[in-house]
């Protein structure tokens, strides 16, 4: 990330700018093996936190090199890539200012030399094109297998070390916020939940895709500097906008407003798995704080559960906060959510089926046998009546309420105003769990509300800006000043159009 200066900002405010360019070849090591450097005819550039390809880049640059040249035997060609560096001429100092524009590979037919002219025409997508299959990214073999129990960071740095070739990278442990009680827990899982197997057509980053997809709100890309990157998704809750409404307001050259009503939804209604049992047991006495279930099968031996059993149950009373299981009067072992978060008072009642897998020193709680979640955006705090009746009308247990006053999109009234949206199949049946269900439905009731309504701004180019940092704007038309976060970045010759959603937390007052 690149911190401003008095300097970039008076760069910026300039009413004349001379722009230029800084290439550096590098190999896969990174390791620079050439440079280039001219001044810009062309100059066309994106950005887009929601695409696996986040940067593209064309450039018409005229060179003064005279030895300069492109083909197999040079040092640009298929097994390079190109860190490329925009430049800005101060007018006060005649010095020209450089700002990372990105690590890029060549693809086919993106280079295109005049000798004559000393002109070069480049066009090139980031790294992801080396791992997606446009320029490479299939590995020898017919099929991969990630083991369910191996560590989700191993098998990305493996994925990008070994099968891509890059040294560079950033992962960080898969984490969130649960509710425990009336105090917050960080959980952390570094745990693949089951075993993921690709064919011989399957890209390495479509393999990255699933384990990313495996929880709701995390990303992976190529950052500007050329590092694989995989982290949740900023919500920069807590972030200061790097440019204020003052300091953007002379940039500004037109103020469109976009809202999509055909995608709005303020209902998600989510079905995953429809998890299939291994064993079965309705035979439920409580001693004390454990559940002690009883399995009628002699070859059964509650002293010696086989890792990852699932079984199907209904236990006899209300759990009550930290419920621990046994069977068959064998040890008694806590049930957990993910991250071994123990369960809530109350998560599981009376005549209800519901999974628990047998992992080692715990019982992880999968929910209902139908993986099942629903998120409603709402403008008020629902009492304690209407959730009980609104599961109830929704024959679902597992409601989520995101409770946003001033939100255009939000249910006013219960069981008015609902825009509903259902998910199943396809991708969704990956959902194993109702707790991830209920994540995921949350997520995406996020955003079609919030990704709906989007301010497109032109402006003159900030170099240093990236997607998914925080601005200020005041509006033209309201005069009102508000906080947005940028979502996509356009540029050509030097004026840009920022795509950009109003600024709300991830996760605002929930109830359940």
């Amino acid at each position: 990330m690149h911190f401003q200066t008095k300097r970039d900002l008076s760069i910026l405010h300039q009413h004349t700018k001379n722009m230029y360019v800084m290439a550096q070849i590098l190999n896969y090591d990174m390791q620079i093996v050439d440079s280039f450097q001219g001044s810009i005819t062309e100059y066309s550039y994106s950005e887009d936190c929601d695409s696996d390809t986040r940067r593209t880049i064309s450039l018409s640059v005229v060179i003064k090199d005279k030895t300069f040249d492109v083909d197999a035997n040079a040092k640009i060609w298929l097994d390079k890539l190109i860190r490329v560096y925009v430049g800005y001429e101060d007018m006060r100092t005649s010095e020209i200012v450089y700002y990372p524009k990105g690590v890029y590979t060549i693809c086919d037919n993106s280079f295109s030399w005049d000798s004559s002219t000393s002109s070069l025409q480049i066009s090139c997508v980031d790294q992801s094109a080396c791992c997606d299959g446009t320029r490479n990214g299939y590995v020898r073999g017919l099929t991969t297998k990630i083991e369910e129990g191996s560590s989700i960071r191993g098998a990305l740095i493996s994925l990008i070390t070994q099968e891509a070739g890059f040294k560079k990278y950033r992962i960080d442990t898969y984490h969130r916020s649960v509710p425990d009680g009336y105090e917050e827990t960080i959980a952390e899982f570094d745990e693949i939940p089951y075993d993921m197997e690709f064919d011989v057509n399957t890209s390495i980053w479509e393999k990255v895709v699933e384990i990313r997809d495996l929880y709701p709100g995390w990303e992976a890309f190529f950052d500007v500097d050329g590092t694989f990157v995989f982290q949740g998704i900023p919500t920069c809750e807590f972030d200061e906008p790097v440019i204020t409404a003052e300091q953007l307001a002379p940039l500004v050259q037109g103020e469109p407003c976009t809202i999509t009503f055909t995608e709005v939804a303020n209902v998600t209604d989510l079905y995953g798995q429809n998890i299939e049992p291994d064993r079965y047991s309705d035979k439920c006495t409580v001693s004390g704080d454990t559940y002690k279930m009883t399995i009628e099968d002699e070859n059964f031996d509650g002293n010696n559960l086989v890792l990852n059993t699932k079984f199907q149950v209904s236990v006899s009373a209300t759990s009550a906060k930290g419920q621990k299981m046994s069977f068959n009067n064998g040890p008694s072992y806590p049930i957990v959510y993910e991250g071994n978060i123990p369960i809530s008072a109350g998560d599981m009642r009376p005549e209800t089926q519901y999974i628990v897998k047998y992992k080692k020193g715990h019982f992880y709680f999968y929910g209902e046998c139908q993986v099942h979640a629903i998120c409603k955006e709402v403008a008020f705090t629902p009492t304690a009546e209407q959730i009980a009746e609104d599961k109830v009308y929704e024959s679902c247990n597992n409601i989520k309420y995101r409770v946003i006053p001033d939100s255009p999109f939000a249910i006013k009234e219960m069981w008015k105003d609902e825009i509903r949206r259902p998910l199943a199949g396809g991708e969704y049946e990956n959902i194993f769990s109702n707790d991830l269900a209920s994540q995921r439905a949350d997520y995406e009731t996020w955003k079609t509300t919030r990704l709906m309504s989007r301010l497109e701004l032109p402006i003159i180019e900030i170099p240093w800006l990236s997607t998914n940092q925080l601005i200020e704007y005041t509006s033209k038309r309201t005069g009102e000043t508000k906080k947005y976060i940028v979502k996509q970045i356009s540029t050509s010759n030097g004026l840009s159009t920022l795509s950009c959603i109003e600024f709300y937390p991830l996760y605002p007052f929930i109830v359940q």
